[in-house]
This record gives structure tokens, sequence and C-alpha cells, in this order.
């Protein structure tokens, strides 16, 4: 995904099998409704080309979370067979 203006800080989260939240810091004086509906095409052209198109995206209220250390953690939950 290229950089996208408006958002500070993106997290996105797998909340179910096909489904995954996008947590996001948007930059003050920007519209949040246009930075989202930037970010989910972004996002869903990905999807669409790696062949995971049917992934269902979803909007978060929360802002991006940080470890106890203060340090953001990349998760990638595994499926389970």
């Amino acid at each position: 995904m290229d950089r996208t203006t408006g958002v500070e800080m993106f997290q996105i989260v797998q909340t179910a099998p096909g489904t995954l939240r996008v947590r996001l810091r948007i930059a003050g004086g920007t519209d949040p409704d246009h930075v989202w509906r930037t970010v989910f095409a972004d996002l869903a052209q990905l999807l669409k080309e790696h062949g995971a198109g049917d992934v269902t995206l979803e909007r978060s209220d929360e802002a991006p979370q940080q470890e106890p250390g203060g340090k953001f953690r990349r998760v990638i939950p595994r499926a389970k067979p």
C-alpha cells in the first residue's frame, strides 16, 4: 500500500478468518472519512491483486495500540488448520 495522505500510523488486526480490522491514526486537519475511503480502496485493491478479494475490511474506532513497553508490534495470526 502506498503511503496515504492523512495517515500517520495504521495497524491491521485479523479479527476472524476472513476479516481484517484497520486501526488508523489520522493526521490533524484531514477528513477522516476521506482518509478511510482511500485506505479501504487501496487495501481492497491489494487484497484483490493477491487473490484475497473476499476478505472483509472493517474500520476500527480504536487507534493503533502499543505494547506495555511502548513498542508497536506486528502481529500476524495464523489460521488454524
